[in-house]
């Protein structure tokens, strides 16, 4: 079943234990608002082949999402999942590009490892910033009967599964859902700046059903002959390059979205949406776009709103698939360009 205590913990960084290789395959990271303390438990290697992880760390990120996360108060917050509460979604958020995932090698985790060296850069920036604040999505686990065993704070409260939570096979699809992803941000107030942190398993399928957050795919659910990346093939190499965002205050007056297709082929885009934020469609009808040649979408207004406090949008194929997707600030409508380049 999906994750049951989804939610952002918000707070400080206190100490880390990072990965030892032979023992338990988490970095730890303890994390306090004053009053809660928990164990944050990042998973870097899996049961399924192949077992490490693929990870994507953005410093000075910049996304609609952020501006969010300072509503937050201090300590735990329960969020539904759904793209209108703040929950994290991979696939549907644009937070990052998939292709621009790093694959962990295997016995790059250990002492001296390549993904110690990683959090720890993130974690002990943090430490030595008394403003610098620690945003954590995953789910809650406790309190526990006794102390934890590993930080000695009691009683013990865990965050758990900080991490994609779905497209996973077999064992692991009873934890697949949509809108509850991990995550991990990093906010220095002094110099307003974020670092992000996302994590993959390299089991993991980049394309999900929209409600289920399940692997598309034939039904059972099949292992991957190859998991150096499961996805479904034949996803057509058509590109979000532009968007015309025309507002009056804050109601949308005139929106475009320019596509371009940078194959030598034409791609029929018949039964394509257009999708924002809330997910909302704009189906695409009877069009074809030629070889190397972009095309210019005029929204309806009926469906898809592209929102002047910044927003996403992602192109979708006739199954549903994702083919491209971007993302805007609201700092980029105040610019008053009249198309944004992505």
């Amino acid at each position: 079943m999906p994750l049951e205590n989804y939610g952002v913990f918000k707070g400080y960084a206190v100490n880390r234990l990072p990965c030892r290789t032979g023992l338990s395959p988490y970095y730890h990271m303890h994390v306090s608002d004053g009053k809660n303390e928990f164990r944050v438990q990042i998973t870097v290697k899996s049961e399924a082949y192949p077992s490490n992880i693929r990870y994507r760390v953005i410093d000075n990120f910049n996304h609609p999402l952020t501006s969010r996360l300072g509503r937050y108060k201090m300590g735990f917050t329960n969020l539904d999942k759904t793209p209108s509460s703040g929950a994290i979604d991979y696939i549907r958020l644009n937070p990052f590009k998939m292709d621009e995932l790093i694959k962990l090698p295997q016995g790059r985790i250990g002492p001296g490892g390549g993904f110690n060296n990683i959090m720890d850069n993130c974690v002990l920036s943090a430490m030595e910033d008394k403003d610098a604040l620690v945003y954590v999505f995953g789910e809650i686990h406790g309190p526990g009967e006794t102390k934890d065993r590993f930080f000695g704070f009691d009683p013990s409260k865990t965050i758990q599964n900080v991490h994609q939570n779905q497209g996973s096979y077999v064992k692991w699809s009873r934890e697949n859902g949509v809108w509850q992803d991990g995550a991990l941000f990093f906010y220095y107030p002094k110099d307003n700046l974020w670092t992000a942190v996302f994590v993959v398993f390299q089991s993991q399928s980049r394309h999900t059903d929209d409600a289920t957050g399940f692997p598309i795919g034939p039904e059972p659910l099949p292992i991957p002959e190859s998991y150096d990346d499961p996805e479904i093939p034949d996803i057509p190499e058509v590109y979000i390059m532009g968007a015309t965002l025309h507002f009056d205050g804050n109601k949308p007056v005139e929106q475009k979205v320019t596509l371009l297709n940078v194959t030598d082929k034409p791609v029929d885009l018949d039964g394509f949406s257009i999708a924002d934020l809330l997910m909302n469609k704009e189906v695409i009808t009877k069009t074809i776009i030629k070889p190397g040649q972009f095309l210019t979408i005029k929204l309806s207004g009926n469906s898809t709103v592209l929102s002047s406090l910044g927003g996403i949008i992602t192109l979708l194929d006739n199954r549903g698939l994702k083919v491209h997707g971007v993302y805007y600030n609201r700092e980029d409508i105040k610019q008053k360009r009249w198309t944004l380049r992505f």
